[in-house]
């Protein structure tokens, strides 16, 4: 062995195991992804919801609801803004900044993809070196990357809409019974605004984590290729075991090389 290569002949175990910590820690960021598009799913179909309350209020305001429709209203407007309130809570409490997020990982991506190629040619101690940027970063995203104020606040608005509107329907159906149609009418109208709005934020809230998740999955495929041997091929290696239990991913880039013993022992009781 000269300077940071193999002998292309030679597997290099401890270098492709890393590839795939870096595989696996990317598996995890798209799952929480996964989460954010799921949420931003849940908003969407909210803004269903309300087109339907929309629809109803405008039969309600040309007379063709049941008696005791402008109650009926109000309930499913109350009923609906406290959905719209969890709803938006829980997408908002854990949000990423998508576009930030993939031109984060992006960043790294030549990286990751020279050492996928030739990983069994490259020194362990530089791989390590190369893929500590990258690990820094996944670990840090959680933290540093979090969904705007601004985009937290539009989704807030929104909530705060629909609670105005249920308030509004309340005071409807205790207004005088020949006040009511213009009333209704204009509720309709509203709640089909907010309907349209909803469906905008969460179309943008859905697209920006899948710019995330595009990258993210970019990056976990060249690891993974990367953990089986690169272009050469061959069957994928067991994720690791007790490699990544001890400081996560940092904590095995930050590693000292280990003498070959005790890293055969390792990989055969994982």
């Amino acid at each position: 062995m000269t300077g940071h290569t193999r002998d292309a002949v030679e597997t290099n175990e401890t270098g492709r195991r890393i590839l795939s910590e870096v595989a696996d820690a990317l598996e995890g960021l798209l799952r929480r992804l996964a989460t954010q598009q799921q949420a931003a799913a849940a908003i969407g179909h909210l803004a269903t919801v309300a087109e339907e309350i929309a629809g109803s209020a405008k039969l309600l305001g040309y007379g063709l609801g049941a008696g005791g429709g402008e109650a009926l209203l109000g309930a499913r407007l109350e009923d609906f803004s406290a959905a719209l309130g969890r709803t938006i809570q829980a997408a908002a409490e854990d949000a990423l900044a998508g576009k930030q997020v993939a031109q984060a990982l992006l960043d790294h991506a030549a990286t990751v993809e020279a050492l996928a190629a030739e990983v069994d040619a490259i020194d362990v101690a530089e791989i390590r070196a190369r893929l500590r940027p990258l690990s820094s970063t996944i670990e840090a995203i959680p933290a540093t990357q979090r969904a705007s104020a601004a985009r937290r606040a539009e989704l807030d608005k929104l909530s705060e809409r629909a609670r105005h509107l249920a308030v509004q329907a309340v005071e409807i159906a205790k207004s005088r019974p020949g006040s009511r149609r213009d009333m209704v009418m204009e509720l309709a109208r509203s709640v089909a605004g907010l309907a349209r709005d909803i469906a905008q934020a969460a179309t943008a809230f859905g697209e920006d984590a899948e710019a995330a998740a595009k990258a993210a999955r970019e990056l976990l495929e060249t690891a993974r290729q990367g953990a089986r041997g690169g272009a050469r091929g061959g069957a994928e290696r067991p994720r690791a075991g007790p490699i990544v239990q001890k400081g996560g991913l940092l904590g095995v880039l930050n590693r000292e090389p280990q003498r070959r013993r005790e890293m055969e022992w390792k990989r055969t009781w994982s």
